[in-house]
């Protein structure tokens, strides 16, 4: 399993206990896409809460409900296999067969669905390999965490 990212000035350093690809979805997702920005929680004082790294919001980018996209079967993608992640980051659909929506739908436009087929597949390897945190995202009149 991955651990959680630590921000640190400099140019992204490679784990030299992951693979190859799996250092290139790290990077990607980390330092290009930016994922965490969006998919992971926020402290009090603003700054992500590493603890929840990628595990969703009910308060994200204009207090939009942004899913959680660790394996967690039951709250996150974690029945989703790679096909449906790299399928998701070219077209914008989910493995339901609903769209993605709000920003994720410009990320998947000017961004991910640019990307080549094995940046993609890194970074559906590296959305496995996290570690799965139970999160339920839901809108506050239904919030069951």
């Amino acid at each position: 399993m991955v651990s959680t990212p630590i921000p640190t000035p400099g140019p992204y350093e490679p784990d030299p206990l992951m693979s190859a690809e799996l250092n290139r979805g790290a990077y990607l997702a980390e330092a290009l896409v930016h994922c965490g920005e969006c998919h992971t929680r926020r402290t009090m004082t603003g700054a992500i809460d590493g603890a929840k790294w990628m595990a969703g919001t009910d308060d994200g980018p204009d207090g939009e409900i942004v899913p959680n996209i660790t394996p967690d079967a039951a709250t996150g993608i974690g029945e989703w296999d790679l096909d449906d992640i790299e399928f998701m980051l070219e077209t914008g659909i989910r493995a339901d067969a609903d769209m993605v929506g709000s920003l994720m739908a410009e990320v998947v436009e000017n961004g991910t669905s640019r990307l080549t087929a094995s940046d993609r597949r890194a970074i559906a390897l590296y959305l496995k390999s996290l570690a799965p945190i139970h999160n339920r995202v839901e809108a506050e009149d239904e919030n069951t965490n």
